[in-house]
């Protein structure tokens, strides 16, 4: 095929990605392995159909099909919270994986948990549990991504924070909970996604390039741009880009680039 033919095929089947993810959308609730069902049974007559409009039709269709079926997957995960027992109920334990690095915001490390046990209390067994925990901690606690921790602390809900309905931009993250300040004990190190840890690797060593390369704060927010690392930005300059609606900037983009 010539270069127009590809493109048109990317369009539409970009096209198609996006149309499926809207389907999903609205048809939440119906169990994401099904649309994914129906893209195989699509898949069949794009490689067996000898003609490349009957091809490109199932090639698309089939496309679609996956696209609601991410969105319908993606709605599922958020709807997993087995947690909602724990919250607002004193001091409790949680036993789990760091999900994400440590970031810093206002000189606070905060990361994800991905909860695999609760207990009530300190001397109760583990109940198995899923769902997702935002932590603060101090700033000394030497938490790393794939490490397996047991906290002790308060789990609660997420507040408001103004007209800012923070409990659901955290609950699109798969995020149900909060906890803060807890006490930890790291059980085990290393226990992440290998090829995620060797990316968080690299991207820790291209930070301290650009730390050593460039001064304050233009290193900060060059890692903001090139690296997602956005703890070191001073808060002056944070609020000067919310002021002018130009946050996006600090997004890892490549257009950014």
């Amino acid at each position: 095929p010539d270069h127009h033919q590809v493109t048109m095929l990317l369009f539409w089947l970009s096209l198609a990605t996006v149309a499926g993810v809207a389907a999903g959308t609205l048809t939440d609730g119906l169990p994401w392995p099904a649309p994914l069902a129906a893209a195989g049974c699509c898949l069949i007559p794009a490689v067996r159909a000898r003609k490349n409009r009957m091809q490109f039709a199932c090639l698309v269709l089939a496309v679609m099909f996956i696209g609601a079926s991410r969105q319908l997957h993606h709605g599922y995960e958020r709807s997993i919270d087995s947690l909602a027992a724990f919250r607002d109920s004193g001091v409790i334990g949680l036993r789990g994986r760091v999900a994400l690095p440590p970031e810093t915001l206002d000189a606070t490390p905060r990361w994800v948990l991905a909860v695999d046990a609760a207990r009530v209390t300190r001397g109760a067994g583990w109940q198995g549990s899923q769902g997702s925990v935002l932590v603060s901690t101090r700033s000394a606690t030497p938490v790393r991504y794939g490490d397996v921790v047991e906290l002790e602390g308060k789990l609660q809900a997420p507040a408001p924070v103004g007209q800012f309905d923070y409990g659901e931009y955290l609950a699109r993250q798969g995020v149900h909970g909060v906890m803060r300040y807890p006490r930890i004990e790291i059980v085990q190190g290393g226990q992440g996604n290998p090829a995620l840890a060797a990316i968080y690797t690299l991207r820790d060593a291209l930070a301290r390039g650009l730390q050593t390369t460039l001064p304050e704060p233009h290193s900060a927010l060059a890692q903001g741009i090139a690296l997602g690392i956005r703890t070191g930005i001073p808060r002056e300059i944070n609020d000067e880009f919310k002021r002018t609606a130009t946050t996006h900037i600090l997004a890892v983009s490549g257009h950014n680039l």
